[in-house]
């Protein structure tokens, strides 16, 4: 069976960038993997207190089994890379700079957005909770928070 990461599609009025969002495509799994690591080094200042135990006990059960499915942190990616799309339109960013741009931007995003406790927590239970109902809701608080800072209006098919 064939997966396809990231849903090439339109995210708001003028989303119109193929080629970046090829790019975007491409980078998909190895920011992924950047993503998760960090989530891992930052959960780290969590691991001795008790109201972090659960999460941090799913997680270290998570990070055994050594696989992830991508798919449950795929919409935030997708996010991401919209709100990029939408900042590379509005500078009307040079095609020579969009792919350095991009990496760059997905770092500093996907940092900022674990310093937010409430996105961390929501992020670890994501990927270690897969296929359950605490793992659904948690992906679904991820979608909302990033869909209201980033304004995106749109509803996304997951």
């Amino acid at each position: 069976m064939e997966t396809f990461p990231i849903i090439i599609g339109k995210y708001f009025d003028g989303d119109t960038d193929e080629k970046l969002k090829i790019l975007q495509h491409g980078s998909y799994y190895d920011l992924l993997r950047e993503w998760i690591n960090r989530a891992g080094t930052r959960r780290l200042r969590y691991r001795a207190s008790p109201e972090w135990a659960e999460v941090t006990q799913m997680w270290e059960r998570f990070r055994e089994e050594g696989v992830y499915d991508h798919r449950t942190i795929q919409m935030p990616y997708d996010l991401i890379a919209a709100r990029f799309r939408q900042v590379a339109q509005e500078l009307s960013m040079p095609e020579s700079e969009k792919e350095d741009e991009w990496h760059a931007f997905f770092i500093n995003e996907s940092k900022a957005w674990l310093e937010h406790d409430v996105f961390l927590r929501c992020f670890m239970i994501t990927l270690s909770a897969k296929n359950s109902t605490v793992g659904y809701e948690a992906e679904g608080a991820m979608f909302q928070m990033m869909t209201r800072q980033y304004e995106i209006k749109k509803s996304v098919a997951v």
